[in-house]
């Protein structure tokens, strides 16, 4: 008897996510890093049975992946090493909420009324 099973990996980059350089360990180059949200799929005769979702950080280059405290560490470790502060994460790009306007829904609701009336 035949089982098949498999695995596969997608990835997508956090809009408005930490970006960051440094150099690569796998294509041994200086690159960008961002911010990516990965999803595993685990599948029997092609039904997915597991997903699991994590944050990491890849290399713009070459795909190269890392999870977010391991660059943490190294970010720590590099601005140590050259006695600049470190970034913390608190200190990361996140996106700013923006503020709702006010909204007299009654108003609008009578618009789309005359709107609808005259089609």
């Amino acid at each position: 008897m035949w089982i098949l099973f498999g695995a596969k990996t997608k990835s997508k980059v956090v809009e408005g996510g930490r970006r960051g350089e440094r150099a690569c360990p796998d294509c041994e180059r200086h690159t960008t890093w961002v911010e990516c949200d990965v999803k595993d799929s685990f599948n029997v005769f092609f039904v997915d049975l597991v997903d699991t979702k994590s944050r990491c950080m890849r290399c713009a280059e070459c795909g190269e992946d890392c999870s977010i405290e391991q660059w943490d560490a190294e970010q720590r470790r590099v601005a140590k090493a050259i006695g600049a502060p470190a970034a913390t994460p608190s200190s990361a790009a996140q996106p700013v909420a923006k503020p709702r306007a006010e909204v007299d829904v009654d108003a609008e609701f009578a618009a789309l009324k005359k709107r609808l009336k005259k089609s």
